[in-house]
């Protein structure tokens, strides 16, 4: 599925009426390849109105002459076809998504101001477990900050490929043996020193990258860095055994994905069994199929894989038969 429109074409062409504008920013759908099945933005609304794809997992819509009931029928509309549940290489999927409605002109008077509005409402939607939510006066400042670190953050995956100030890094955390505390390996942590905002924590960007498909670009730099600095300790004679590297439950639409780490490793020349790949065991149990398979790719190719914070989730202990996983970490209890 993919849309194009100029939305203040439409807007100059209507100065009198109040086209209702929304993003709506579906989630699972970053490495999908193909149209999704069911699902026809057209369908949903009328000819007078635009429908148009944003980047890969984002969509907006202009409702002329439409008020705040016509934008929460439609987005009702839209929230119910996207649940439908449809088959993507014999695997069922179904898609989340939060919608942000912003109205013209009481919330933007040209089609940059509106889709800004929007994306705030979106994110506030998501934020608080809403299925849409309208533009208010009070998103305005966390809208803000998301769209700042949205814009900081594209802008530093882009300046950490160049030779310029470096402002994401990454940091190595020992984990010990607790027999002799030698240590076991080491887990890669990434940090970020923004500019203007200072540290921004991990727990503020990572969702954020994970929200609006960064994820992917974040994680493929943090591999590639990580192997490299494993294949420069390796050089300098260092004792390291391995590093863990922490994937993202997302990621794993993409069904190439362990190849896809296989191949990054083996371009920085370092070995793979330096390397282990960590997901929760929430992220399996969401696609237990696809981790699996994920799983025995990376395993088979030689990369260690752990599942971290097991016990946490709905798995039972005779589910552990099934997973080819190369290590557990189970979740301390409170």
């Amino acid at each position: 599925m993919a849309f194009y429109f100029v939305s203040t074409f439409a807007i100059a062409q209507t100065p009198t009426k109040q086209p209702a504008l929304r993003l709506s920013r579906t989630k699972n759908l970053h490495f999908a390849k193909a149209p999704f099945p069911g699902f026809s933005a057209e369908a949903l609304i009328r000819e007078s109105d635009t429908a148009a794809r944003i980047r890969s997992d984002e969509f907006a819509l202009i409702l002329l002459d439409s008020g705040n009931h016509s934008a929460k029928v439609v987005a009702k509309k839209i929230l119910n076809s996207l649940l439908s549940p449809f088959m993507i290489n014999n695997q069922q999927f179904s898609i989340g998504s939060s919608i942000g409605i912003a109205i013209y002109p009481q919330d933007g008077s040209d089609s940059d101001t509106l889709l800004q509005q929007a994306d705030r409402a979106m994110y506030f939607a998501k934020n608080n477990n809403k299925a849409y939510a309208f533009c208010t006066p009070e998103l305005d400042e966390e809208g803000k900050r998301r769209l700042e670190i949205e814009q900081g953050l594209r802008k530093a995956l882009i300046e950490n490929n160049k030779t310029g100030p470096v402002e994401l890094t990454l940091v190595y955390q020992s984990k010990h043996y607790l027999h002799d505390n030698s240590i076991q390996g080491y887990e890669v942590l990434i940090r970020w020193q923004h500019p203007e905002l200072g540290i921004i924590s991990p727990s503020e960007f990572i969702p954020l990258a994970e929200q609006t498909g960064l994820i992917v670009d974040l994680s493929r730099w943090v591999i590639t860095q990580a192997s490299l600095q494993a294949l420069q300790w390796e050089k300098d004679g260092i004792k390291f055994k391995n590093l863990a590297i922490k994937i993202s439950a997302i990621e794993l639409i993409n069904f190439e994905l362990a190849q896809n780490i296989i191949s990054q490793i083996d371009a920085t020349g370092a070995q793979r069994e330096w390397i282990e790949i960590e997901m929760t065991e929430s992220a399996v149990m969401k696609m237990p199929d696809v981790s699996i398979k994920f799983i025995e790719d990376l395993v088979n190719a030689g990369v260690l894989v752990i599942i971290d914070s097991f016990g946490t989730g709905h798995s039972s202990i005779s589910y552990l038969k099934t997973l080819p996983a190369s290590y557990l970490k189970t979740e301390v209890s409170q």
